[in-house]
């Protein structure tokens, strides 16, 4: 890890600079939720997308970002972090530019796909940068003020972009929904407001890249004792268990995220993003309660209680998306579920950078398990929402076959998860001899 920046005697840096990476984080996954309503109401509104249609459009993205995270965060180990994220920023803006202007739905799909690869080369390698310049003491903190700010960013950014879209659509129809009115004019209305949610989503990335790029971070106090070695290989030994098996339940739980993000289009129909956009509030904003709660208190730290409560309310949250489709049991749906994602995304996160040792590999390999949950589930779940078995069994509710799938391998995690921790507290306790590094 390199030492954190204190430059000596020199004055600490201003309030928004030295909360440039705070910043950066919040408007980056704005841009997410705008990308994420926009592709996906437009898919739904111009290109009749169905379940299994929105559900290919979460396995790009998702198949891209993890593609791009084990790439780019390994290569930011070497290459350095400042020109990655730039690279990163600027293919977003390209391609949002021209997703802006797809007349396709293949053309939404393979756009989509070259935004997500500039995503990959962005949040890996702040994750790492973030832990380069903090101390162990200070890097929980971090974190913590990381994962708010990029989870508000999810926050603001689903109801903004879901009621300029529907604004927009509404306006520029003169105020008739698509199924009321049936004119080719009107849904094209509402597919223009979409358009203009990615535009706006191309200008909030260089917004981003100019609060990174302005980064600096604050000096820590000078430590009265000097960091002992065999303490940081200790908490390698620790951590990289925990890490594994933090993995596989943030796997799940961003399978639950995943299919949230994707569905609401079929959930609320292709004219009701504002709906669409107050559901990712409410799961995000979840998300915000969990991270500062588990960035204040630090008696979580390996533990397994907090995994096993996280697990509990992701699975509960999935079984009410799943079952109800009344706007308010959904939406409690959402706040259960995010409250359980939140547990395992901060608990993947921390034990990705608490061992000192390749943090730019391990934080990539976090956010490709990520892409991997938000890939394979949505898609699985699409297509089971498609079927004739959903249409035969769950006819009054057929939207929210897909949550109920995200149910079922949330409690598989679980379970496989239990195992994993049963052995590890079967197996002896290793003593490490001395200073070294332990690899994963």
């Amino acid at each position: 890890m390199s030492q954190p920046e204190s430059g000596g005697a020199a004055a600490p840096p201003g309030l928004l600079r030295r909360n440039g990476v705070y910043l950066a984080a919040f408007l980056m996954d704005c841009v997410q939720a705008f990308s994420a309503v926009g592709a996906s109401y437009l898919a739904k509104a111009l290109f009749k997308a169905d379940p299994a249609d929105l559900g290919l459009l979460a396995l790009v993205f998702a198949a891209s970002y993890v593609g791009a995270c084990l790439v780019f965060g390994r290569l930011s180990d070497r290459w350095g972090r400042r020109r990655l994220i730039v690279f990163g920023a600027s293919l977003d803006v390209v391609a949002l530019l021209l997703l802006a202007g797809a007349d396709s739905f293949w053309q939404v799909c393979m756009l989509l796909g070259l935004f997500s690869v500039g995503q990959g080369a962005f949040w890996p390698v702040l994750e790492a940068d973030i832990s380069d310049h903090s101390s162990p003491l200070e890097l929980p903190r971090r974190l913590g003020r990381f994962n708010v700010s990029w989870c508000l960013g999810f926050v603001v950014g689903w109801p903004a972009a879901g009621l300029v879209g529907e604004a927009l659509g509404r306006w520029l129809s003169g105020g008739t929904g698509p199924a009321a009115a049936g004119a080719g004019q009107v849904v094209a209305s509402y597919a223009t407001g979409q358009r203009v949610v990615l535009l706006l989503a191309a200008a909030l990335v260089l917004v981003a890249l100019g609060a990174y790029l302005m980064r600096r971070f604050a000096p820590e106090p000078v430590a009265e004792r000097r960091p002992d070695p065999s303490a940081d290989e200790r908490a390698a030994a620790r951590a990289v268990p925990f890490w594994r098996i933090a993995l596989l339940l943030n796997f799940a739980a961003m399978g639950l995220s995943g299919t949230l993000r994707s569905q609401l289009p079929e959930v609320t129909g292709g004219d009701r993003s504002a709906l669409g956009g107050a559901f990712g509030a409410v799961f995000f904003g979840a998300q915000v309660a969990v991270f500062i709660l588990l960035a204040l208190w630090r008696g979580w730290h390996f533990r397994a209680a907090p995994l096993v409560a996280g697990s509990v309310l992701a699975v509960g949250g999935g079984a009410l998306c799943g079952l109800f489709g009344a706007p308010w049991l959904f939406g409690l749906g959402c706040l259960a579920g995010g409250l359980g994602c939140g547990v395992a995304y901060y608990s993947s996160i921390y034990y990705s950078v608490a061992a000192a040792a390749a943090r730019g590999h391990r934080g990539g390999i976090h956010e490709a398990v990520l892409g991997s949950g938000n890939a394979v589930v949505p898609f699985a779940g699409g297509l089971l929402g498609n079927s004739l078995w959903a249409g035969m069994h769950f006819p009054g509710w057929r939207p929210g076959v897909p949550f109920l799938l995200s149910a079922v391998v949330l409690v598989a995690a679980f379970l496989v998860g239990a195992l994993m921790y049963a052995r590890l507290r079967a197996m002896p306790r290793a003593v490490p001899s001395g200073p070294g590094r332990q690899e994963a």
